[in-house]
């Protein structure tokens, strides 16, 4: 088994990026025993499921494919190292591969009886070719011509000068130029990522030259440049989340990898009114922190003159407890067996602003965070504001193609992505749509003119949001017809959350300097798989029920 493991990452190796900072001959031999295996798949096939009657000699076509066999063994020991590649014979071998390749499947391929057959058995070997090696030009060339000029004199060999027809010279044309176009192109790319790649890698070996010289001088470093690599690798990650919630809980997540002795961490943000919110947690409930109610004042930072300063808190319950009211403090810790005893702290901006802050605790000893912590909490909060930074520009950047302006609801499209989704991740047994029409938004339109109209849907995006149903994914698909996707509920508990959105509509009239008055709508549901399992037809299942709801309502 450790053999065969053995064998798929040697595989592996020459596939992937590695593969560039290896010698052409190595190349060779990887891709040349996958050519061989290929092309030997195909003789089996051929052999199997084709019948005798299409072959002009079926014994020599056997012959064939053991042949290829034994080609596909060979390149198989080299690769294993069974074989030297040193060996001048071997490396003759290998680099011949292409013109052996060739000359074998071309004399295959008059054993099919079919033209179709042979001018696509052809164009496949050709193909092939392209990527065996990386070849010189005059190398290519001579192969591609030698292919060209075996393939139609065996033509006129063997199927004679009176049954030869010009569609062999014209397709055979037509393959090589495709196979050197191919092996042109694979080439000058394969060079061009080699060159790249290589100077990269002798640039990483100069960095990491650099970095050992200062390792053993300078440990602060090295971990601030832990840092930067952590959170430049978490930019990928950073760009894939909505929510600056999940962006900065990755954050917290990795910074407690990275900063010794970190038990417990948090996140705090300032929203509007001077409130800080719990945003990430890692070692105590986000769900319970959040219930705390927090003003900016209430920070250890609010009473520096420089509140960037990186600190670190003894006895964090002690401080709490002086700085903050009792109930705040006993919210703070009420879920907590243990309570940190020290905290490195730094609070990071956003547009040169105050945004936030980083909190690592350590529940054992006062005095675990040294001087060279707060350099790095420090470092932290500086890579925190980057990616924010970051992280708000692709939002801004994407932002028009996920969400509606007017409304701030996902777009049609984005929406529609959204419930693919949610269906491929097999997370929820039922999935229900909701179609939705804004009542009177023509009447609104006409009466009060657009201004208002625009209000009035942007009213009833923001009511859905505020009224108190289950998560969901909202978006607007026409100008007043909405849809609203729930994970998990039923046609009965989807109504449900409708009715709850109507009570919310009612107690919260629209109200504007023309005009105040309940916001009404219909709605339709269909579930996913109760009424089917096709998108389009849910949807206009949805759509039927909403309308036959708004004429319910106009009677």
């Amino acid at each position: 088994m450790k053999k065969i493991n053995d064998f798929f990452n040697r595989i592996s190796l020459h596939l992937n990026q590695d593969k560039y900072s290896r010698s052409n001959l190595e190349y060779s031999v990887a891709y040349s025993m996958i050519g061989a295996f290929l092309i030997l798949l195909k003789g089996l096939f051929s052999l199997i499921f084709t019948a005798k009657i299409n072959f002009t000699n079926y014994n020599l076509y056997l012959l064939y494919v053991i042949v290829v066999s034994l080609i596909f063994i060979i390149m198989l020991l080299i690769h294993l190292e069974k074989l030297s590649i040193e060996n001048k014979i071997i490396k003759i071998f290998v680099k011949s591969m292409p013109v052996l390749i060739v000359t074998i499947c071309i004399f295959m391929m008059f054993l099919y009886s079919v033209f179709l057959n042979q001018i696509l058995s052809f164009i496949i070997i050709m193909v092939i070719i392209s990527w065996l090696q990386t070849y010189k030009n005059i190398k290519r060339l001579l192969i591609y011509l030698y292919s060209f000029a075996l393939f139609n004199a065996l033509s006129l060999i063997i199927l004679s000068q009176s049954s030869y027809s010009y569609d062999y010279l014209i397709f055979s044309f037509m393959a090589i130029v495709l196979g050197f176009i191919t092996s042109s192109i694979h080439s000058k790319v394969y060079s061009h990522q080699k060159s790249l790649i290589l100077e990269l890698n002798d640039n990483d070996k100069r960095t990491a030259s650099s970095i050992k010289e200062l390792e053993n001088s300078n440990t602060a470093l090295k971990q601030s440049n832990n840092i930067t690599a952590a959170m430049l690798k978490l930019t990928q990650e950073v760009l894939k989340n909505e929510k600056i919630g999940s962006v900065l809980q990755l954050v917290l997540d990795e910074a407690m990898n990275l900063i010794p002795n970190s038990q417990a961490g948090s996140i705090l943000i300032l929203r509007e009114e001077q409130k800080m919110e719990f945003i990430a947690a890692r070692g105590y409930s986000l769900e319970k922190l959040r219930k705390v109610s927090l003003q900016y004042e209430d920070l250890y930072q609010a009473t520096f003159e420089d509140p960037y300063k990186p600190t670190i808190i003894e006895n964090l319950k002690v401080f709490d407890e002086i700085h903050l009211s009792k109930e705040k403090s006993k919210a703070i810790f009420a879920e907590s067996v243990n309570v940190a005893k020290s905290c490195l702290t730094c609070s990071f901006k956003f547009e040169d602003k105050f945004y936030g802050s980083i909190n690592i605790d350590n529940f054992d000893s006062t005095d675990v965070f040294k001087e060279n912590d707060l350099y790095l909490i420090k470092q932290l909060s500086k890579e925190l504001e980057i990616i924010i930074s970051i992280h708000n520009l692709y939002e801004k950047a994407i932002r028009p193609t996920k969400f509606d302006e007017l409304t701030e609801a996902h777009t049609r499209t984005y929406t529609m992505k959204k419930l693919r989704e949610l269906i491929r991740s097999g997370k929820c047994e039922r999935i229900s749509i909701c179609t939705i029409d804004v009542n009177q938004l023509k009447s609104i339109n006409d009466r009060f003119g657009h201004d208002v109209g625009d209000k009035y849907l942007s009213y009833f995006a923001d009511s859905i949001r505020n009224a108190d149903i289950t998560e969901n994914v909202f978006g607007r698909v026409g100008g007043d017809e909405f849809l609203l996707i729930f994970c998990g509920l039923n046609q009965e508990e989807t109504l449900k959350q409708i009715k709850t959105i109507k009570k919310f509509l009612k107690d919260n009239k629209f109200v504007n300097d023309d005009y105040k008055g309940e916001i009404t709508f219909a709605a339709g549901v269909s579930v996913l798989p109760d009424d089917g399992e096709e998108i389009i037809e849910l949807i206009k299942l949805s759509d039927k029920r909403m309308y036959e709801d708004k004429r319910e309502q106009n009677k």
